[in-house]
């Protein structure tokens, strides 16, 4: 399962979520939505260091692993160039910034799911 951008409505409630799904065994409904704000970029400033870059609310699921896959972007330090809807499936992209006569490149990609208390 992956969590969407878009959001879906949850059957008998009034809100919506990024991911409802129903349990084929016990019907149940759970759901998870990417936290309103909680979005951050990833800069070059953080590199080779673990950075909160999204939270999710979770309810009756849990999430144990990331995923990239699509739509990213980066931005070149050398210029104002932006590479838009980056695929980061084999999580490594690289492309030059000819603008800042630079390589761009996204390398070594690494996640972690860290549970919170509520």
């Amino acid at each position: 399962m992956y969590i969407s951008i878009v959001s879906t409505p949850i059957q008998d409630s009034r809100g919506d979520a990024n991911l409802v799904i129903r349990c084929k065994f016990c019907k149940r409904i759970s759901n998870a939505d990417v936290v309103p704000g909680s979005v951050t970029p990833y800069l070059l400033d953080d590199s080779g260091r673990f950075k909160t870059i999204a939270k999710f609310d979770c309810r009756g699921l849990e999430l144990t692993e990331f995923s990239p896959r699509s739509g990213w972007s980066a931005s070149s330090v050398n210029s104002d160039v932006v590479f838009d809807d980056i695929t980061l499936t084999d999580e490594i992209w690289c492309d030059y910034d000819e603008k800042g006569k630079c390589e761009v490149s996204i390398q070594n990609f690494q996640s972690q799911i860290i549970k919170l208390k509520h």
